[in-house]
């Protein structure tokens, strides 16, 4: 839905009436608000995988997230911050989220994986506005 409202946007942009180009405006938001949210449930689920004792899940989820694209990397960076505070920090999360970030979004750098829960959270923070969210 999302491919063909972009599509249609900016073919039809000039020929269309200026209510049927507010209507198919406000459909390209309405998907892509609900992409957002679908992403994040599978990110969410595929980091579950990605860090289990099956190595070939492991691997079949990381594939996924990485063919996923720019549209994991904000939906993996709310993983991460979840998976850094105590009192349940999931260090192995950490890790295996870092290395995808690594590939996904090579710009975000400067994570210190030993640095306190607060820096780091700060550090996500500060990515999560570098991406403007």
């Amino acid at each position: 839905m999302v491919r063909l409202a972009s599509a249609a946007v900016a073919q039809l942009g000039p020929r269309l009436s200026a209510a049927d180009k507010q209507a198919l405006t406000a459909t390209l938001g309405e998907a892509r608000a609900r992409q957002r949210e679908a992403d994040r449930q599978r990110v969410s689920a595929l980091v579950a995988r990605l860090t289990g004792a099956d190595k070939a899940t492991a691997a079949a989820a990381g594939k996924e997230l990485t063919a996923m694209g720019d549209r994991a990397v904000k939906p993996l960076l709310a993983e991460l911050k979840a998976a850094v505070p105590a009192p349940n920090p999931k260090p192995e999360a950490e890790k295996a989220i870092l290395t995808l970030l690594a590939s996904l979004a090579p710009k975000l750098t400067g994570y210190d994986p030993e640095a306190p829960a607060a820096d780091r959270i700060k550090k996500i923070d500060a990515w999560l506005k570098q991406l403007g969210s």
